[in-house]
């Protein structure tokens, strides 16, 4: 489909100006300024997508709930769009057992030739594109913000640099909208819908990724659920869909097996350069021993350790993850507790 530059400008002054005041808008704003917009996003490399190129990716969406425009960044053109999406959704504070799963299901997908969606928040997401990089895979974020606003702040260079050089970046709102709470709900229509299947790891009853499920499910997607601890809050939400048919995903296998042409279909990954981890980055047995010294046989939460250590989320999960596999704390129904030396 060709359409001319000018068609395509028109297309999003439009888009901009009617998006613009659904966020609470800047009437301010002349089409100078948004032509200025429009320039520097294509400087950037950056492309905005009208509805009738997007034909057959969000599969399921009809009228209203469609996209009247993407803005997108990255390697991955329209084309590879369309191969075999998959989304790993979850909780924002996703414990170790979250954390864990969601890295070896987005690894085992890369294997498979799979690309893996997901929302770029913290947590489960976070882990999700960072495994996908990390094992030579494709990955696409679905933001809810403008292309141009980095949320959550500490994935700026996740959304600026890393996912659009093995994947892409994408979009609908416009250039400059913030994290605004209804936002988020719209963003996860368009990650069931860019997927074949979504599977949700971790999340209590009121996480956003049930509703990517929702999604999933009412536009005739297969909606998988993490089965998890009943002690554990987290759970509720992946046991909650597992009751109301969800299928229960134990293992990649659980997955090839509802779905076997997914691996038939997909490419495998393309091998790209080895990805530099920015310096000054703590070491898991430095910061092991960090968490150590503020636990005790009392339970204490993951908002508490976030507290009185001042680590980072992601980096306090994988943490806690490998004391825990060394049989130095164990996670119980109110928090983590520390296994004393005696015991072990």
């Amino acid at each position: 489909m060709s359409i001319s530059g000018e068609d395509r400008l028109e297309a999003f002054l439009r888009h901009q100006q009617e998006e613009s005041v659904k966020q609470g808008g800047v009437p301010r704003s002349t089409q100078a300024d948004f032509r200025g917009l429009y320039d520097q996003a294509l400087k950037k490399g950056w492309r905005f997508y009208l509805p009738e190129e997007l034909g057959k990716i969000f599969t399921g969406l009809e009228g209203a709930d469609e996209p009247c425009g993407i803005w997108a960044n990255g390697a991955l053109d329209l084309a590879a769009w369309r191969q075999p999406v998959i989304a790993v959704v979850g909780a924002r504070r996703a414990g170790p057992y979250g954390i864990a799963v969601a890295e070896q299901l987005s690894r085992d997908l890369v294997r498979l030739g799979v690309t893996v969606a997901s929302g770029l928040a913290y947590g489960v997401d976070t882990a999700s594109h960072s495994v996908a990089l990390d094992s030579n895979g494709w990955t696409i974020a679905v933001l809810g913000t403008g292309l141009d606003v980095f949320y959550p702040p500490s994935n700026r260079r996740l959304q600026e640099e890393l996912i659009p050089a093995q994947g892409a970046v994408i979009s609908e709102f416009p250039l400059g909208a913030g994290p605004r709470a209804p936002n988020f709900p719209r963003r996860n229509r368009l990650i069931a819908a860019l997927s074949l299947a979504v599977i949700v790891v971790e999340g209590d009853m009121d996480s956003g990724a049930l509703i990517t499920a929702r999604w999933a499910a009412k536009i005739g997607k297969d909606v998988f659920a993490v089965p998890g601890s009943i002690f554990s809050k987290m759970s509720r939400g992946p046991n909650a869909l597992i009751r109301q048919g969800a299928i229960a995903l134990t293992s990649i296998n659980d997955l090839i097996e509802e779905l076997p042409d997914v691996a038939a279909l997909s490419k495998p990954p393309v091998k790209k350069a080895a990805i530099k981890e920015p310096p000054g980055v703590p070491q898991a047995s430095q910061t092991g021993e960090q968490i150590l010294r503020h636990l005790s046989s009392e339970p204490r939460t993951l908002d508490a350790i976030l507290e009185t250590t001042g680590l980072d989320l992601e980096l306090a999960n994988k943490t806690l993850l490998e004391l825990e596999l060394s049989g130095r704390v164990r996670e119980s129904a109110n928090g983590y507790v520390l296994i004393r030396e005696e015991r072990r």
